[in-house]
């Protein structure tokens, strides 16, 4: 009797301790659910405080090309990278980001609107999960971007990457403290969206590249760049001198897979990426780094059949890391399109 006690006690308490442990982890995704929808939100701010930026400077009396082509850059690799964040997102949050920007939409002027009408258009299609048409930025800001990725001057965007993981944090914590409260306000907007949610899927059409530079007049008359990587950037076949101590026998054995014409080969290096998180975190101080991969680097030599050493870009620049081939991208399209995503995070 005492025996049977015994073991109806220990499993009772095996019980609620797996009950506990279930809520405790549905609790975590509920948390990190609610806290990628504010960070959506968050973004959606940034959004259309760049195209009120664009309205007030068309609205002054100093208005040239120059100025224009920039901020046309701009607001398309912003919009670039907020669909990139809407990418494998869960419906809801999708519909719950859509409902706010919906309403930010909504309070901005008819004319206005009216002006950036096919950034506003594209980040809607993204909101909705709409297939979304590749787009390019100018070779110009492919090129001052490269300067800032590879050969310094990164101060300011350093500033703004940190200040924007401090509001990252914020956000998070807040989710954090508030899960409760934002799950029934997210659960109300869902609701709410829910029938123009559906209505808007059957009838959004994503604008392509033409149309997201209607601000300069359409894409004829500007030259574009996929990326640092692409033939039409002037740093494509950019020479970067070998260190003299770098032995020729590691130059010969980069020049052994598919990609070998463009390895480290007659001194120049090879662009590539990271695809996920190497084995061994790359530290800084003894500290480990947070990265979110992937992450553009450049092959500077062969460490082994398996292995490459390579450094990653800016502002990451000062690490040196050993990654398996098997994690590095190679072929020059995938690198293009990863860089500009990456050019276009400044």
């Amino acid at each position: 009797f005492v025996h049977n006690n015994i073991q109806a006690a220990m499993a009772f308490f095996s019980r609620n301790k797996q009950s506990k442990q279930q809520q405790f982890k549905q609790k975590q995704i509920d948390t990190q659910q609610e806290a990628q929808i504010e960070l959506l939100k968050s973004q959606i701010d940034s959004l259309f405080e760049i195209f009120g930026d664009v309205v007030e400077y068309l609205k002054g009396d100093k208005v040239n090309q120059r100025d224009l082509l920039r901020l046309n850059d701009a607001a398309v690799s912003n919009v670039k990278l907020f669909a990139s964040k809407c990418v494998n997102k869960d419906k809801k949050m999708l519909m719950v980001a859509h409902d706010y920007f919906c309403d930010k939409k909504q309070s901005m002027d008819a004319a206005d609107q009216r002006i950036v009408k096919s950034w506003i258009d594209y980040s809607n299609a993204a909101l909705l999960g709409k297939k979304l048409k590749k787009l390019q930025i100018s070779k110009t800001a492919v090129d001052t971007g490269h300067k800032n990725m590879q050969q310094g001057g990164l101060e300011k965007f350093v500033d703004t990457l940190v200040g924007a993981e401090h509001g990252t944090n914020d956000i998070v914590r807040n989710a954090q403290q508030n899960r409760e409260q934002l799950r029934r306000e997210h659960q109300h907007a869902a609701q709410r969206n829910q029938q123009r949610y559906h209505q808007q899927q059957n009838i959004a059409q994503c604008p392509g590249q033409d149309k997201m530079y209607n601000l300069t007049g359409g894409s004829r008359n500007i030259q574009f760049a996929s990326s640092v990587n692409h033939p039409t950037s002037k740093y494509y076949n950019q020479q970067q001198q070998q260190p003299q101590n770098e032995s020729k026998s590691q130059s010969r054995s980069m020049e052994v897979d598919q990609y070998g014409s463009n390895m480290v080969n007659n001194n120049q290096y090879m662009n590539a990426y990271v695809k996920k998180a190497p084995s061994k975190t790359p530290r800084r101080d003894n500290k480990k780094v947070r990265i979110q991969y992937p992450y553009p680097c450049i092959i500077k030599r062969a460490l082994s059949d398996k292995e490459m050493g390579v450094v990653y870009a800016r502002p990451n620049d000062d690490l040196r890391v050993r990654i398996k081939i098997s994690n590095l991208e190679r072929d020059p399209v995938k690198v293009s399109e990863c860089e500009q995503e990456f050019l276009s995070s400044f």
